[in-house]
């Protein structure tokens, strides 16, 4: 793809598809790990298997019982994957302002509203990213993301990374890339 050989193996297929349990909370980036091997279980499965990737875990504070999430069947998991790759190579360049927690709650809250307004969903994701005097953000439970970004506003839409033959990209972008797709093929079984 992209010209990168993916190599690996996808495990734990089921006969309604691929099978992941997390013994803890799940979070974006487990989300996105089971995306990415669910676009892969679509891009190279025969056509006979079932293409559908679920997902198990424990809830999250305001979430009672455990999580079932379920990706659905994806026609275009070729370019889905060649625009990860794609992204994964700019990053082995340069610091993406890409933040898993961050990025899923700015496109969230454009997804789950009436009236999408990008100044909220903006705002949103600086709490995610900044925290609270009661709750730390994403920025200070990861320190590389305050050594890379120290004296930078990744979230600012005057932070843009080079593109390659492209526009430039910066963390709007980038989420709606990552994010996008994957939230238009899950679905939250019970």
């Amino acid at each position: 793809i992209v010209g990168t050989r993916l190599l690996g193996r996808i495990d734990e297929l089921w006969w309604r598809g691929q099978g992941r349990t997390r013994f803890s909370r799940l979070s974006p980036a487990n989300e996105l790990a089971c995306w990415i091997r669910h676009l892969l279980l679509n891009w190279a499965a025969p056509d006979i298997h079932p293409r559908e990737s679920h997902l198990v875990g424990q809830p999250g504070e305001s979430q009672p019982t455990a999580i079932h999430l379920c990706f659905r069947r994806v026609d275009d998991a070729e370019d889905h994957l060649a625009e990860l790759v794609r992204i994964y190579w700019l990053g082995q360049i340069q610091p993406l302002p890409f933040f898993p927690r961050t990025s899923r709650r700015y496109v969230d809250s454009l997804r789950s509203a009436r009236n999408p307004n990008e100044e909220k969903a903006l705002q949103a994701a600086y709490v995610e990213f900044l925290g609270s005097e009661f709750k730390p953000g994403e920025r200070d439970r990861d320190a590389s993301y305050r050594l890379v970004f120290r004296d930078r506003e990744p979230l600012s839409p005057h932070y843009r990374v080079i593109g390659d033959g492209g526009p430039d990209e910066g963390f709007r972008e980038l989420s709606h890339a990552i994010f996008g797709p994957l939230l238009a093929h899950r679905e939250d079984v019970a």
